[in-house]
């Protein structure tokens, strides 16, 4: 909450190059702490990654039991391109997650965060992104510097170092 640094992501859920961007805003979590805040948005480019949406959805339904992190860690630990992530694989991976499966079931068959992630999506492409991971970098004097791409630890870092 007190973070001097907040690190704004938008990611879509498909994108292998969101999957290995992961890896460093983990990376960067682990070695800044609570000078940093990583906000999650969703950005699924349905054009090109059909189970985007429908991962994003399932995401925000494990964040309902405060299990977020762990379901989006582990659709980015699949090979997305051997794995389809219809309704049946989602409710297996969210309770091997721990999650309560009837009540994730009943939250993503309704689509309760439907509008959740299309306002996510409208205010990425608002911030300048056109495609992912893109990332807003905010400093603790609201100065703003966009990443774009999934840059490297350092290339982040560097970025972060500048607003600290």
């Amino acid at each position: 909450e007190n973070a001097k640094i907040t690190l704004i992501e938008y990611a879509d859920l498909e994108c292998p190059f969101c999957k290995n961007f992961h890896g460093t805003m983990k990376q960067v979590m682990e070695k800044y702490g609570n000078d940093v805040r990583w906000v999650y948005r969703h950005f699924p480019l349905e054009s090109i990654h059909t189970q985007a949406k429908p991962a994003a959805l399932a995401t925000e339904c494990a964040a309902e039991q405060g299990k977020f992190w762990e379901f989006t860690d582990l659709i980015f630990s699949l090979n997305l391109s051997e794995t389809k992530l219809d309704a049946a694989r989602l409710s297996q991976m969210a309770t091997q997650v721990g999650i309560d499966a009837p009540t994730f079931n009943s939250c993503y068959e309704s689509e309760k965060y439907k509008n959740l992630v299309d306002v996510h999506s409208d205010d990425a492409w608002m911030a300048g992104a056109n495609g992912t991971p893109y990332t807003l970098v905010v400093g603790p004097n609201g100065e703003v510097k966009a990443v774009h791409g999934a840059v490297s630890f350092e290339t982040l870092e560097e970025e972060i170092l500048k607003l600290l």
